[in-house]
């Protein structure tokens, strides 16, 4: 008797002090503990492993050499020489893509992971990633290994979407902003149990079910002198995948529709976050990259900045200066403001001397210039906050042309408030002759519909006028109503019809600007890729025109008859009743919708097939030992979707990491 009380007394006080060693550990906090398990294993084992994953965007099946991850390892390296062989990469956009679908990217990634069981793993969760982030972190749980192993989340999702993603993972810490200094003291903090976890910055975590955030910090771009890790760099090029590098941070703009303001911050003394601007890494710097990057083969590469010049033509000149000075032959893109060439305000002789540093910036490379023109519309382009008038548009364009530079433009036709008078305007935009070539042939894509991102003056906007829904399923973007549930209705048309042939859209565009320059493809493709982004585009155009003429017969409220103004935005008396009528307007036009829908897909069936042969002919080589991406095997004839009753939400995701267009919404009945 004695011995089996004695026994259950030991047993009950086991019980007890479980119970108050998983209470301690509650009060420790999962990530704390975390920290504990993986110093404990890289104490036991010799040298840190750090692996970097990159998640893609199953739709945008384009190889890209990632500038996240090369970024962070060279800051890593910089500041701890002992990880030089201790960086992991994962980056299965590069490696799977055009061969393999990239819908398997979390498998790949896991089974990498398995062999390196990493102390500290990084993921870069792309626009468009979250299922694959969501699927990673699952499995991970599974992983006895990864039980011991730091976890942080960074990039888009990790920046916007942290208090998502850390209530249904809250194992992780997610970085927002810039991540090299919340991995680094990471990596501190692995070695050195006195770094605490609120010594890490700019992370947000989980502690006890609160969200925790520490105080944003970012590096001083300007006083930058490490490079980005080129470990990727030979697959990339072997992949023929775009070369991305980075020569500032920032944007001055104040455009309502973009959140890099909101990413750009820095904790300040008294609390508050503050703007930290636009800054140039320093320009030695980025044409040593340059070099780095001719030495190693590479012919062409895209600078990933909002603004490349922030209308600071003296950082542009000297740039150009060096670049021109080392003879360099790589070709490369920047994106920059419209109102950085010609504004009404702008003094002639102003104007005269940025041309004559935009010859000097194209002698030393500049071949294609992303411009975000956004709209055809004056009254579209005061919502989206672009602060120029609309004659800026196309006389900067032409002054672009004028000095052989190659124009892309940003385009946003439709968003939640576009009216038809505003379309129509965007319609003809787009049909205009600029340097003999019509605006629809420079455009990314001429039927974008505005994503609304979170953390941005136009969801604040929408959340004020009753329009704004929840995140979609990709957590970054808002559904949102349409005030006019008729433009609604096109634009979800629109979108469908975009996303009939996305597998073909990209892959075309970024064949088109790869082939101007790289030894890789046959000159040929230039030409015929050019060409069927032209016939592509004019048939978007045209299917939006159609499906516009289908509200011929409508009558319109006396407010909605100034073209020049935008009622919709702040209502009028009678708009309520307006849009119930619109709504049933809509409901009648699927029909015509579809008839249209269909009409037009026969039209573009024989471009469909050559595009599909370019594609294959462009990205097949003897010498590849895996065989080539066969883009017409994954497109998708999508059926005719059946519009909502209501007002459609809608949202957009793109593979541009800080703007609204480029890819298909979807929608759901409010």
């Amino acid at each position: 008797m004695g011995g089996g009380r004695r026994r259950s007394s030991r047993l009950g006080l086991l019980v007890r002090l479980g119970s108050f060693l998983a209470a301690q550990s509650r009060r420790i906090g999962v990530i704390a503990e975390r920290f504990s398990r993986a110093r404990r294993r890289y104490r036991r084992e010799d040298g840190a492993r750090i692996a970097l994953v990159v998640l893609p965007s199953p739709d945008y099946d384009v190889a890209t050499f990632n500038l996240s991850s090369a970024e962070l390892a060279g800051y890593l390296r910089h500041e701890h020489p002992e990880l030089r062989d201790g960086i992991h990469f994962i980056e299965p956009d590069i490696v799977l893509s055009r061969t393999e679908s990239l819908t398997r990217s979390a498998g790949y990634c896991l089974e990498a992971l398995r062999r390196i069981q990493p102390h500290i793993l990084g993921v870069s969760a792309k626009i468009g990633s979250h299922r694959h982030l969501l699927d990673l972190l699952e499995a991970l749980r599974e992983e006895p290994w990864a039980q011991s192993c730091v976890l942080i989340v960074g990039n888009v999702l990790s920046t916007f979407s942290h208090d998502v993603f850390s209530e249904r993972h809250p194992e992780a810490l997610y970085a927002v902003g810039d991540g090299e200094l919340a991995l680094e003291a990471a990596y501190r903090a692995l070695k050195d149990e006195a770094v605490r976890l609120e010594d890490i910055p700019s992370v947000a975590y989980r502690k006890e079910g609160e969200l925790k955030c520490t105080p944003r910090r970012m590096l001083d771009h300007a006083r930058v002198s490490w490079l980005p890790a080129l470990d990727m760099l030979d697959t990339a090029i072997e992949r023929k995948a775009d070369i991305v590098v980075r020569a500032t941070t920032g944007c001055p703009a104040s455009c309502t529709f973009c959140s890099i303001k909101a990413v750009n911050l820095e904790s300040q003394p008294t609390g508050r976050l503050q703007d930290m601007g636009w800054e140039s890494y320093p320009p030695a710097r980025t044409a040593r990259l340059f070099a780095l990057l001719q030495e190693r083969g590479v012919r062409h590469v895209n600078l990933a900045d909002d603004e490349f010049g922030n209308t600071d033509f003296r950082f542009i000149e000297m740039f150009a200066d060096l670049l021109i000075a080392q003879n360099n032959a790589i070709t490369f893109n920047v994106s920059m403001r419209l109102d950085a060439f010609w504004s009404p305000a702008m003094p002639a002789a102003e104007v005269a001397r940025r041309r004559g540093i935009l010859r000097k910036i194209s002698r030393a490379g500049l071949q294609h210039l992303f411009v975000g023109a956004e709209s055809g519309s004056a009254s579209q382009l005061r919502r989206y906050g672009k602060g120029y008038p609309l004659e800026v548009n196309e006389r900067t364009i032409d002054i672009l042309l004028e000095e052989n530079i190659q124009p892309c433009l940003g385009f946003i036709p439709f968003d939640a408030f576009v009216t038809r008078a505003e379309l129509e305007a965007n319609l003809k935009f787009l049909e205009t002759l600029v340097g003999g070539r019509a605006l629809f042939e420079l455009v990314a894509s001429p039927i974008n519909v505005m994503r609304v991102q979170r953390a941005t003056p136009y969801e604040r906007l929408l959340q004020r006028r009753g329009l704004l829904r929840g995140l979609e399923d990709n957590l970054t973007f808002h559904q949102v109503e349409f005030a006019d549930p008729r433009m609604g209705a096109v634009a979800l048309a629109g979108q469908e019809w975009f996303r009939e042939v996305l597998s073909l859209r990209y892959p075309i565009i970024q064949l088109y600007r790869m082939s101007q320059t790289s030894h890789a493809f046959d000159p040929a493709s230039h030409r015929r890729s050019r060409t069927a982004i032209r016939a592509l585009h004019q048939l978007d155009v045209g299917y939006v025109r159609a499906m516009l003429a289908v509200f011929d017969g409508d009558i319109e409220p006396a407010e909605m008859r100034d073209c020049a103004a935008n009622p919709l935005v702040n209502g009028f008396a009678g708009l309520q009743r307006a849009r119930e009528i619109w709504a049933e307007s809509a409901r009648k036009a699927e029909p015509a919708f579809a008839a249209i829908t269909l009409g037009f897909r026969q039209k573009r069936a024989p471009l469909e097939l050559e595009m599909r042969g370019l594609l294959d002919e462009a990205y097949s080589c003897e010498a590849e030992t895996e065989p080539p991406r066969n883009a017409g095997a994954r497109l998708r004839n999508l059926p005719w979707p059946v519009l909502p009753a209501h007002l459609p939400p809608s949202t957009i995701a793109s593979p541009r990491e800080n703007t609204s267009r480029m890819e298909p919404f979807t929608v759901t009945p409010s």
